[in-house]
């Protein structure tokens, strides 16, 4: 579980980098709605701020073996999920890196939570 945090965290410094810059080219680039993409915009901040919390705690929890923060761990998971899920089939604008650099994240999120 360790390794599988190490390099989720090291996947999430490039998934966010480029999560970022693909959403301010998609805003220049795209007509986009302005209801729709500040929230958007907001929602990987704060997914940004949950995998943060996620990946530390979980790496907290797996250190010390405590169950209540394994347990905050998963509720995490299955909120980084969700989140993965929007950003891979509910945005405005949905593009082919979006969805694979999501499939991966979702994908690694999975292998944690069942090893968790």
């Amino acid at each position: 579980l360790q390794i599988l945090l190490f390099f989720n965290g090291c996947y999430d410094f490039l998934f966010f980098g480029a999560t970022i810059g693909i959403h301010i080219w998609k805003g220049v680039e795209f007509p986009y709605p302005r209801a729709r993409y500040g929230p958007e915009f907001v929602l990987i901040f704060a997914f940004l701020f949950i995998e943060i919390m996620r990946l530390s705690l979980g790496s907290r929890g797996n250190k010390t073996e405590n169950t209540g923060t394994m347990v905050l761990f998963l509720v995490l998971s299955l909120f980084s999920i969700l989140a993965n899920v929007f950003l891979s089939f509910v945005q405005v604008y949905v593009l082919r890196l979006d969805l694979v650099l999501n499939v991966v994240g979702i994908v690694l999120v999975v292998l944690q939570f069942l090893l968790a």
